[in-house]
Order: C-alpha cells, then structure tokens, then sequence
C-alpha cells in the first residue's frame, strides 16, 4: 500500500504541469490578462516606455593646448515628467565636465526628434532639468511617493549602446548606499542591466512609478560590461532637486559650518538622553561659518534633530543627510571604481 501510495504521489507531480500548461493554454484563447498566474512586466512596461527617450549633446571640449576646438557628442538617457516637454535626466549627460554643451536633441521610441532647452543641472547630485520643444502632449510618468524595500523588483528602461528603450529588470540590493560619488550619497543600489548609454534613464517599480534615475555602475579591472551593481539617485532626492532647478535654475545651499556627527550610545547615556539620537556638533568652523556669526545656537545633543545615520564625521553643508560609507573603497577592491554610466 506504502508503495502504492508513493506511486499515486509520484504520478500526481507527473501530471499537475500539463494540467497547468492546458489551464494556461485555455487562458491565452480567453485572454492572458485574466490569468492569475501570468508572471511577468509587459503591461507596467507598455504604459511607461513611452515616456523614456535617448538624448544626444553636441559638445566642444576644452582644448588644453590644442590649436583647434574638439567636436563631440554626450549620449543618455531621460524620461517625460509633464505633458508639457519638462524631463528629467543626469548632469553629466547634459553637461559634461570639460566640455560645452552647443545643442541637445531627444530621441523618442517612434523614432521622433526633437530639440530641448536645458533648465538647470546639479553637479552634486547629478540631476538635470531639461525643456523639449515641439509638443504639448509628451507621455509621462510619476515619481513614487514611497521608498523601495530592498528586495522589491525593479524595471530599468534607457538606450544603452544607442539601442532606445532597452528593459532590464531586477531587484533593490540595498539602500542608502554611500559610494564616495559627490557630497550627497544616498542612492538605491539596483542589480538590473544598465550600460553606457543607461545614464539619465529612469527605474520604475511594478506601479510604474520612478524610483531612481540611473546614474553610475560598479567596475572592476579586467571585468567586462556590467557586473550586476549599479545605482540610482533616489525620487525623493530628484524631485526635490527639479522643483529648484524649475524655480530658479540652480540649486541654492546652505553652510551652517559645523561638524556634525552621530549620537552613540555612550555619548546618550553620558549626556543623558535615554537612547541614543539626534546629532552632535562636533566642530564649528572659524572662516564664514559659524564662528563667523555674533551668536551660535547652542543645542544639546539628540535636542531637534532626526536620528543620525553617519557613523563619520560630515561637514554639514547643505540640506542632504549624510549617509553610512558602505561602498568598498579602491584599495579594498584592488582598483574597482565607481563610474558614471554615460
């Protein structure tokens, strides 16, 4: 009987696949979208790809020395944020370092061009603002009000290597990443595809809302192509850093002056705070900083402030928090590097 029951079992296994496979195949005649096992990204795909475009810059470099003018071009990625031709993109597509930026042009997936004015760009955060004449009826997508959990899947769309609206997909490796790429590190760390080219383009969640905008991949020597760490700048820092640029043109900072670093549990329980949080002035700074003013606020440590994440010292120059350094550094890594993907 064992025996027996060990065979019913058996040719139970054997036989649930092509009773799914005909379940699935009766689907397919009454329409997949009615399949509750139907696994995969084409209709989050299909209502965003549109609104993803490549980006050409026709740029002069510097000549250092050379009798004539270098001609070139910046290559990328970007999306649709309004109906209206406002999109958003990397700094460093837009406006390369060393160079001048003469004409910038979009290419949509139709295949249709169009000229586009540059907004604003933030160098330290790597976020560009850019105007596309010719239409007011552009698709478009929106940012997510929510941060994503690391292991949520994620959809990247850009034109690596010029091949316009590319998908890729995969999962957050992780958040918060501090990878010593400018003074504002915070960016989600992505284990989809991106390449040169990716640079600029969004990445979306399964909402079809945009999460980050690609920017940079981990290289390594001898490595070739991508190695399957990359990342993002975060929605929330980007939206701020637009609305700015729409404003005004630029992004305006502050310079408080100050060292600031961590609340740890030693310094809450000598300073009486219960647990540890909050932030603690560590230095002040003697040329146009705090020091500079006729009075200096003085606050306890933990007294206003969030809970610090920084387990270093920062310099408190600007609105950005400072995130924990977990990106290896070079000598860590024999060489491996953070590269802007452009």
């Amino acid at each position: 009987m064992k025996a027996a029951r060990i065979a019913v079992a058996a040719a139970a296994l054997f036989t649930a696949a092509p009773f799914v496979a005909l379940q699935s195949a009766g689907a397919v005649e009454q329409g997949m979208a009615a399949a509750p096992w139907r696994i995969g990204f084409a209709d989050v795909v299909q209502k965003v790809r549109p609104a993803v475009f490549s980006i050409s810059v026709k740029v002069v470099e510097e000549t250092r020395g050379r009798t004539k003018p270098r001609h070139g071009v910046s290559v990328g990625s970007g999306f649709f944020i309004s109906p209206d031709g406002y999109a958003v993109t990397d700094a460093h597509v837009v406006r390369p370092e060393h160079a001048t930026a003469l004409s910038t042009q979009i290419r949509m997936l139709d295949g249709e061009v169009y000229d586009a004015d540059l907004i604003g760009a933030d160098q330290q955060t790597d976020v560009a603002l850019i105007k596309v004449k010719g239409r007011i009826d552009f698709p478009f997508v929106s940012f997510t009000d929510a941060p994503p959990r690391v292991g949520d899947w994620v959809i990247a769309i850009g034109s690596p290597f010029g091949l316009d609206g590319t998908v890729t997909t995969g999962v957050v490796s992780a958040e918060g990443r501090d990878i010593g790429y400018g003074p504002y590190n915070d960016f989600i760390q992505i284990d989809a595809p991106t390449n040169q080219g990716s640079s600029g383009g969004p990445t979306f969640d399964l909402a079809g809302n945009v999460i980050g905008v690609n920017t940079a991949l981990w290289r390594t020597p001898g490595a070739a192509g991508f190695i399957g760490i990359a990342f993002a700048i975060p929605a929330d820092t980007v939206k701020s850093i637009i609305a700015e640029l729409k404003e005004n043109g630029a992004v305006t900072r502050g310079w408080l002056g100050v060292e600031v670093e961590p609340v740890t549990p030693e310094i809450a329980v000598r300073s009486g705070l219960g647990r540890a949080r909050g932030a603690l002035v560590g230095a002040a700074k003697a040329a146009n900083g705090a020091l500079g003013r006729d009075h200096f606020p003085q606050r306890r440590a933990g007294a206003g402030f969030p809970r610090a994440r920084a387990p270093h010292r920062r310099h408190a120059a600007g609105h950005r928090r400072g995130r924990q350094r977990t990106a290896p550094r070079r000598s860590e890594n024999r060489g491996a590097a953070i590269r802007q993907i452009a």
